[in-house]
């Protein structure tokens, strides 16, 4: 299941006018406002402490903080999302020993798109990261994602597209996969868009100041570790299933303010020594809340 959402990707022209998602992965920065000029946003999300059901004993609570400067330019021909974001990561786990500690995460993502002919046009994307321990090299922590395909404008209110993209894994080898996304403004107020999972987002008073929305988004980062006492190289990839309902106000022309609950679900943390599987934490759904603040400039 997790392998078939990874497959739906990339939204290109979304519609709505404010940030409408929580946190500051690709998904997210596609699937917000097309606003031309630089975005700051920062916020944070709290995966509350659930039961680690198979792996070790205990809790294990996620607290995250984000900030991302996002630049967007568009015309009638071409489009361009380029954003970078830094994050902190504290794994909380009640165990005597925790298996992760700290994590930097620092990130970058580009898409473009320029249109051919007819309803044609061509894009491509790149998104890469440098996740680790605050104590392992954050140069040995990179991963990276990278595609390009076609789309075509059905009408102003529907767009599709399909592609290829290769994905490296830390600690594994490069994967291709198949890359299709949609985007589909169904009425004035309501729009569908997808990457990595989908997003349904109502404009409530019709002039994008309250965005009500709800999503559900496949989660993977693969983080570095510090080395084994022997010297051995050690990472871990933590995934999920994230499902949330977001609203978004706008204060002023500006200024931007959003909150957030949902949930995690089949939590999977696989850990690798020296590129061979060494063991696995699987974590109990847990409850999660988004807080967020932007400036649009």
């Amino acid at each position: 299941m997790k392998k078939i959402i990874l497959l739906l990707a990339v939204c290109v022209y979304s519609v709505a006018h404010a940030q409408v998602l929580s946190d500051s992965s690709f998904f997210s920065q596609i699937a917000s406002d097309w606003h031309a000029g630089f975005t700051a946003d920062a916020g944070g999300t709290f995966a509350v402490p659930v039961d680690i059901s198979d792996g070790a004993d205990g809790t294990l609570g996620v607290y995250e903080g984000a900030a991302t400067l996002k630049f967007q330019g568009f015309n009638e021909k071409r489009a361009l999302n380029a954003d970078v974001n830094y994050g902190f990561a504290h794994y909380d786990f009640s165990g005597a020993e925790s298996p992760v500690g700290d994590a930097n995460k620092i990130g970058c993502n580009l898409f473009y798109s320029e249109k051919i002919a007819g309803g044609w046009s061509a894009w491509g994307m790149f998104t890469g990261s440098l996740n680790a321990e605050t104590n392992a090299s954050l140069s040995d922590g990179g991963s990276v994602l990278a595609g390009a395909g076609a789309g075509y404008r059905f009408s102003e209110n529907l767009r599709v597209g399909l592609g290829v993209a290769a994905v490296s894994r830390m600690d594994r080898d490069w994967i291709p996969m198949p890359v299709a996304y949609v985007d589909w403004k169904i009425t004035e107020r309501l729009s569908l868009r997808t990457f990595t999972g989908a997003a349904l987002v109502y404009d409530a008073f019709g002039d994008g100041k309250l965005l009500l929305s709800i999503s559900a988004d496949y989660k993977s980062a693969y983080i570095r570790l510090s080395d084994g006492t022997a010297g051995e190289r050690r990472s871990v990839k933590d995934s999920y299933f994230q499902c949330s309902a977001n609203a978004t106000y706008s204060l002023t022309k500006n200024f931007y303010v959003a909150a957030g609950v949902g949930g995690n679900f089949n939590r999977e943390m696989t850990f690798r020594t020296d590129r061979i599987k060494s063991g696995e934490i699987d974590v109990d759904a847990a409850p999660v809340f988004f807080v967020h603040a932007g400036c649009k400039f």
